[in-house]
Protein backbone atom coordinates (compact mmCIF):
# COMPACT_ATOMS: atom_id res chain seq x y z
CA UNK A 1 0.00 0.00 0.00
CA UNK A 2 3.09 2.53 0.80
CA UNK A 3 4.85 2.16 -2.38
CA UNK A 4 1.24 2.40 -4.60
CA UNK A 5 1.36 5.92 -2.68
CA UNK A 6 4.44 6.84 -3.53
CA UNK A 7 4.39 5.67 -6.96
CA UNK A 8 1.08 7.71 -7.27
CA UNK A 9 3.18 11.24 -5.66
CA UNK A 10 6.05 10.65 -8.33
CA UNK A 11 3.23 10.56 -10.73
CA UNK A 12 1.91 13.80 -9.73
CA UNK A 13 5.56 15.22 -9.77
CA UNK A 14 5.84 14.05 -13.13
CA UNK A 15 3.17 15.09 -14.58
CA UNK A 16 3.35 18.26 -12.93
CA UNK A 17 6.95 18.87 -14.88
CA UNK A 18 5.01 17.85 -17.97
CA UNK A 19 2.53 20.38 -18.06
CA UNK A 20 4.99 22.48 -17.35
CA UNK A 21 7.34 21.57 -20.08
CA UNK A 22 4.55 21.67 -22.16
CA UNK A 23 3.50 25.19 -21.24
CA UNK A 24 6.91 26.60 -21.77
CA UNK A 25 6.75 24.61 -25.23
CA UNK A 26 3.50 26.32 -26.48
CA UNK A 27 5.03 30.00 -25.21
CA UNK A 28 7.90 29.63 -27.78
CA UNK A 29 5.77 28.61 -30.55
CA UNK A 30 3.46 31.42 -29.45
CA UNK A 31 6.62 33.40 -30.05
CA UNK A 32 7.80 31.83 -32.99
CA UNK A 33 4.65 32.93 -34.74
CA UNK A 34 4.78 36.89 -33.43
CA UNK A 35 8.54 36.80 -34.87
CA UNK A 36 7.42 34.96 -37.91
CA UNK A 37 4.49 37.32 -38.74
CA UNK A 38 6.78 40.52 -38.23
CA UNK A 39 8.90 38.95 -41.18
CA UNK A 40 6.15 38.84 -43.01
CA UNK A 41 5.06 42.38 -42.42
CA UNK A 42 8.43 43.35 -43.34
Amino acid sequence: MIKEEEISRSQRIYIRALDRSIADVKKVILKKKKERRKDVSK
